[in-house]
Formats: structure tokens, C-alpha cells, sequence
């Protein structure tokens, strides 16, 4: 875009919750004189393999939440193990940038945990400190 003169702008902006697929973008841009203009839409394809999780908080103190980056809800499988490897929950539930999976671990032992996260293709392994 061009500001007074000429200046070029550069604009940046990341996404929270993009889908799986083709996303759209444009800028909205409004001057001084209160006009409005609108940039050419640029396309971004997101692949499933672009597809990210995150567990917070943590530590954990209760319950953790797991999220994506992606604000199309995807089915996803959700493990916690310990230490040693064994499994001490399942579940399958879905997940967005938007709507959490809420993971309770009252009754579990103080200590360090490994939440597996996974959709399709996609596997995370995050490790949490549970106090």
C-alpha cells in the first residue's frame, strides 16, 4: 500500500485460527478522507501438516486446556502418559483455536506428564509440569 508520498507500507499479520484448506485475505484500508478501498485478495492454502496444538496453561494446576491454531474444529485424539510411558487418559474430542479441550488431571501425582495430540496426520507431544 502507499502512504503519503511515496512510501511504500508493509503490513503483516498471523492468523490465530486459520482453516485447513484455501483462506482468504484482503485489506481494508480507509484515508483520510474517509474513503474506503480494498486490496486485492490474496489467497493461502493451509496444509493439514501446518496444523499446530498447544497445552496451557503450564505448569498445570487442575485442568489444562489444548487448543490448535486452526478455528475449524478438527476431531483429535488426546493421550497423557507419564514418565515411564504408561497411558493414564484417552480421549477423543474436537479441538480449535476456539474451543479448548478441557483435560482434569485432579487425582493425578505431582510431576511432569506427556500430552500427545493428534488429527489425521498430525502428532504433538508437549510435555507438562502438573503442580
Amino acid at each position: 500500500a502507499k502512504g503519503p508520498g511515496s512510501l511504500d507500507n508493509f503490513y503483516q499479520l498471523l492468523d490465530p485460527g486459520p482453516v485447513v484448506g484455501l483462506n482468504l485475505y484482503r485489506l481494508k484500508e480507509i484515508a483520510i478522507d474517509n474513503r474506503i478501498r480494498y486490496s486485492k485478495i490474496s489467497p493461502v492454502t493451509v496444509s493439514e501438516n501446518d496444523l499446530k496444538y498447544f497445552v496451557y496453561p503450564n505448569p498445570v494446576i487442575g485442568i489444562a486446556n489444548v487448543y490448535s491454531n486452526s478455528s475449524d474444529p478438527k476431531l483429535t485424539s488426546i493421550q497423557i502418559t507419564n514418565m515411564n510411558g504408561m497411558v493414564l487418559k484417552k480421549l477423543i474430542t474436537e479441538v480449535s483455536s476456539s474451543i479448548p479441550a478441557k483435560l482434569n488431571l485432579d487425582g493425578f501425582c505431582k510431576g511432569v506428564y506427556f500430552v500427545t495430540v493428534g488429527s489425521g496426520r498430525v502428532t504433538t507431544t508437549k510435555k507438562i509440569l502438573f503442580k
